[in-house]
């Protein structure tokens, strides 16, 4: 018996194939956005939460006053910061963990060598603290030797292939190391991503290490606490700074409590180790996902309470055999239901045919696990939400005819739900427009980050570096002889143009110094903060660093050792004494002179201004070798490196970069916001279309004797066809009025976090307007010819 109430509503459905497939398709793609959307939006809203202690558990941060004006941010601790734990009550456990980007491993397992750059050190209790899934082995014991090892299920596979790990040995520099125990693969929500994981003791015992780690000056490992529930953070804190600032010897240093939870959105540490996401993206895509259903809902709304008129007799009939009006409004809102529930299914197909490109849009991994609640509740939410948005006011509307006035065509409301659906028009174009301004936006800032003068250039150079432990493998005279002659062997080949040797790149210099800045006229308890590069002779020709005064580095200049080259920043900013030439400047206890003023180029990300720069010539910190091709011979160029490399360092993989993939990365967030705004609003403009052709198509059925007796009048299909599409453009003109300030104030908001970014411009909102008119009057004149086009005797004749 329910099977047969269901029929006349798929009748319905499929009588009316047009409408049918215009709802479905823009519910299914507005649902199917809105999943994609909210399974990134829980994806890091999640992060790190998932561990069972994690509402207890808390980072450690240090901050340094250097100045009244400025204060260092450090996500990182002394090693023996656990030692002034144990004296404070509310602290139940902490842990700690040792990740640098200089901290990689070479794995080798018989002949094969692996190089791993995700690496950490991890101290005792850390598998008591963090949740980790084991697929072989577990943390019963590991630590107890310093020589076990546990990597992740996609290392081993790659190092071990189908057999099993447990056990087997694999090398690190001279050291053999048992396999321990294999993880899952990070989760997409952890900021813990180390494929390898060594005991802290392994580190620790390493020549030096301890002894240098031990010191109060060292910040080097991030530290996490296990609080007690009622602990109260801000008093740990301070009595931690103060015992600190005791053990240190330092009032200047602080100490502050921040929960796991927030570490993934901190941004305030100074080169964190841990990837960082952003509130402003999630609350930004949350809107947008949830504007795209809202979208597809408003097509369900138009269309239904478009067709109200023609389906106003059939809910007249219908009353007059004694139907109740609860059971004409179950009736519109099952079939709102059925369709949503059609929507949905097909909506969880797309989603798992896209996933996997999705996946490498946003830069994780994500999975639809079906045996999972989120997919389901993911589906049932979405549902819900779309029959609530869709299916209540077109049931109610239509289940409130009067049947009189219904068999006789006379609706009391018409003008009024005419008047509601334009209004729906101009929300769907509005939201349209304004997605549409903020893609323009976000491309044009792209192309002025790609397209910016940056102040040197990096075409056709690659870098490579000589790892510390190289270097000093064999002491210092034999890292240094070693450099020399890789440098000397790469002069040789023809392929490559120039080689200039440093401890950073300009496209990223992370090195900051402050403490030793001296020259006349510094104030004596000033202690400026500046970038610094290590940098050889050679370094400003190969990147094209342009001087405004002075000159460069020479070679075998001795004095040059002691001597220093600034920015135009530094200069104006650090308030060095004119003429800048020859002031005594002293930097890393060497004195010697200002010898160039070198111009300013964009060392840092577009979103920073240009800060002061010392450039020094210091022989040890340079274990970076930059290589410039010839024109078309990068190939031959890297395969003269990788022999060199071969011959010097045969138990390391040769890895290089090029310096354009390097800038790439800075900006890799910007280029996924630009590709996501891209496709969404695409989605939207696509769903607003869908409704427009809809409405289009419904106007023209119902005017086809006005149309028939214009024609026969004498119109024209111009005339008819401007006549249609007229209505609908004012609407489109008017949901550009509206979109223009909300998105320019969004893009304001937006482009804030750039130093350097481009101008909001008119044209910028001209463009997105015209070409929603574009795209509107294209969607509205197809059906407006067609009708414009038809036979009038056909018209006139239609009942």
């Amino acid at each position: 018996m329910s099977n047969l109430k269901w029929m006349p509503i798929i009748r319905n459905l499929l009588r009316n194939r047009l409408y049918t497939v215009l709802n479905l398709s823009g519910l299914t793609i507005g649902m199917a956005a809105a999943m994609l959307i909210a399974l990134w939006v829980q994806n890091e809203l999640r992060f790190d939460r998932y561990h069972r202690r994690a509402d207890n558990l808390w980072r450690v941060k240090t901050d340094l006053k250097i100045s009244d004006t400025e204060t260092w941010h450090w996500g990182q601790t002394p090693l023996k910061v656990l030692e002034l734990c144990e004296q404070i009550p509310g602290i139940v456990s902490g842990t700690q963990l040792l990740q640098a980007d200089h901290l990689k491993a070479v794995l080798r397992h018989g002949p094969e060598t692996f190089l791993e750059e995700k690496m950490g050190y991890i101290g005792p209790r850390w598998f008591e603290t963090f949740d980790y899934n084991f697929v072989e082995g577990s943390a019963a014991g590991f630590g107890d030797r310093p020589n076990d090892i546990i990597l992740t299920e996609s290392l081993a596979h790659k190092i071990f292939g189908d057999h099993s790990a447990l056990g087997s040995v694999v090398r690190i520099d001279s050291m053999d190391y048992a396999v321990h125990a294999v993880l899952r693969d990070s989760r997409p929500e952890s900021s813990f991503r180390q494929n390898i994981l060594l005991p802290m003791e392994a580190f620790l015992r390493q020549s030096d290490n301890r002894k240098n780690d031990e010191r109060w000056s060292n910040f080097n490992y991030i530290t996490f606490l296990e609080l007690r529930p009622d602990a109260k953070t801000d008093v740990i804190a301070t009595q931690l700074t103060q015992a600190l600032q005791t053990a240190k010897q330092d009032p200047k240093v602080s100490i502050l409590l921040v929960p796991l939870a927030d570490t993934h959105f901190d941004t305030s540490v100074e080169g964190d180790v841990f990837e960082k996401g952003s509130l402003q993206s999630i609350w930004s895509f949350g809107l947008i996902g949830l504007l795209v259903l809202v979208m597809a809902a408003i097509n369900y709304v138009s269309l239904t309470t478009a067709r109200a008129q023609t389906r106003a007799r059939e809910v007249g009939i219908r009353k007059i055999v004694g139907a109740s009006k609860a059971s004409i409004f179950r009736q519109f809102l099952q079939e709102s239901l059925l369709l949503a529930g059609l929507a949905a299914l097909l909506a969880l197909v797309v989603v798992h045919t896209a996933l996997p490109w999705f996946s490498e849009v946003a830069g994780h991994t994500f999975q639809l696990d079906w045996k999972s609640p989120l997919p389901w509740l993911l589906t049932g939410g979405t549902l819900a939400g779309t029959v609530l948005l869709a299916g209540i006011y077109p049931a109610l509307l239509l289940a409130g005819f009067q049947p009189m006035l219904a068999l006789r065509g006379q609706g009391k409301k018409s003008g009024m739900r005419a008047f509601f659906r334009q209004s729906l028009v101009v929300l769907q174009f509005s939201i349209s427009v304004a997605l549409l301004i903020c893609t323009i936006v976000i491309g044009r800032q792209r192309s002025f980050i790609e397209h910016t003068a940056m102040g040197y250039d990096r075409a056709q150079v690659f870098g490579f570096t000589v790892g510390f432990s190289d270097y000093y493998a064999q002491g210092k005279e034999r890292g240094e002889s070693m450099v020399k002659a890789i440098e000397q062997h790469l002069q040789q080949s023809s392929a490559i143009a120039a080689i200039s040797r440093a401890n950073d790149s300009p496209v990223h210099i992370k090195s900051t110094h402050s403490g030793s800045v001296k020259f006349n006229g510094l104030p004596e308890d000033a202690t400026p903060t500046v970038a610094q590069l290590s940098a050889d002779e050679h370094f400003a020709d190969l990147f094209g660093l342009q001087l405004a005064e002075g000159r460069w580095f020479e070679k075998d200049k001795t004095s040059d050792v002691d001597n220093v080259i600034l920015n135009e920043t530094a200069a104006r900013k650090l308030g060095l004494p004119q003429p800048w030439l020859g002031q005594r400047f002293g930097f890393h206890q060497h004195e010697g002179q200002v010898i160039g003023i070198v111009r300013d180029f964009h060392f840092l990300s577009l979103h920073e201004a240009i800060t002061p720069l010392v450039i020094y010539n210091s022989e040890g910190w340079r274990g970076n070798f930059f290589v410039k091709t010839q024109p078309g011979q990068s190939v031959q160029a890297l395969a003269a490196v990788a022999a060199v490399w071969k011959e010097w360092l045969p138990q390391r993989p040769f890895e290089y970069t090029f310096l354009d993939e390097d800038f790439d990365k800075m900006y890799r967030s910007e280029q996924r916001a630009s590709l996501l705004f891209n496709l969404f609003a695409g989605i939207t403009i696509f769903i607003s279309c869908l409704g427009l052709f809809g409405l289009a198509t419904f106007v023209a059925v119902q005017r086809t004797k006005e149309i028939g007796i214009r024609k026969v009048l004498g119109a024209s299909v111009a005339g008819i066809t401007g006549l249609l599409a007229g209505d609908f453009l004012k609407l489109v003109l008017i949901a550009i009025v509206v979109a223009c300030p909300v998105a320019w104030y969004c893009m304001r908001q937006w482009l804030a976090d750039f130093a350097y970014r481009v101008d909001l411009q008119w044209w910028m909102f001209a463009l997105a307007g015209a070409a929603a008119v574009g795209i509107s009057l294209l969607t509205v004149g197809v059906q407006s010819v067609k009708a414009a086009l038809a036979n009038p005797v056909q018209s006139l004749r239609s009942e």
